[in-house]
């Protein structure tokens, strides 16, 4: 199993091996409730708040899953007089909980082409948050092929959200739609925690539909 703990240095744009104490505590879920974690470092290197963390999990390099957090540390001193830093995770996902929609409303036509989920997705972070002329935009659709080609396939629901709606719930509401919770994570190209992702949480069952080997209850 390889297991590798690094933070993202913002002044030098490189990642940072961090040298973690076992045990290391990670919980990954399919589901709205947000990944989280924890882990202990030795030393004087805290962390500033919200620093970038990545969790590379996997037997081995080819088949090793990426995970992105922000970090919170805190600062102990052990009776060896050696300081100790507990971190914090929480999923970048986060994010999406504190920007909200300036109210939107989703309508197909009753005659000719429909709207799909990709350009009902695109028009939201489009304008989520609303910005001043000249900046960009906050948050960008992934070139994921496969998360792409399932949005572009799906004809889009008609929507309606106040501007109370914060952005996480818009995207869960159209990721609902095709068994997807949408996840904000790492930027390789600009080094940011921007990109709008789905994870999708039926393919295990369609897997199982497709075998032939499951039950069917009549009354």
């Amino acid at each position: 199993m390889i297991t590798t703990i690094d933070f993202f240095d913002e002044t030098t744009g490189t990642w940072q091996a961090v040298d973690a104490v076992y045990p290391i505590q990670f919980t990954q879920r399919l589901d709205r409730e947000l990944d989280s974690g924890e882990f202990n470092s030795l030393g004087d290197d805290r962390k500033k708040a919200y620093s970038i963390i990545r969790i590379v999990i996997g037997d081995t390099a080819d088949s090793a899953d990426t995970f992105y957090f922000y970090a919170n540390s805190s600062q102990k001193w052990q009776p060896s007089e050696v300081k100790q830093n507990g971190l914090r995770l929480v999923e970048p996902t986060k994010v999406l909980q504190g920007r909200f929609v300036d109210g939107l409303s989703v309508v197909q036509p009753i005659t000719g082409t429909q709207k799909t989920l990709l350009e009902v997705v695109n028009r939201i972070l489009a304008v989520t948050p609303l910005r001043v002329e000249g900046e960009e935009q906050e948050f960008v659709l992934t070139t994921d092929s496969e998360i792409v080609d399932i949005l572009q396939n799906t004809s889009s629901p008609e929507f309606q959200w106040s501007s109370q709606t914060s952005l996480w719930e818009v995207l869960c509401d159209i990721g609902s739609y095709i068994d997807a919770i949408p996840r904000l994570t790492f930027n390789t190209t600009t080094n940011a925690l921007n990109i709008i992702t789905f994870d999708l949480v039926n393919q295990q069952k369609e897997q199982i539909l497709e075998l032939g080997y499951y039950g069917k209850l009549t009354f």
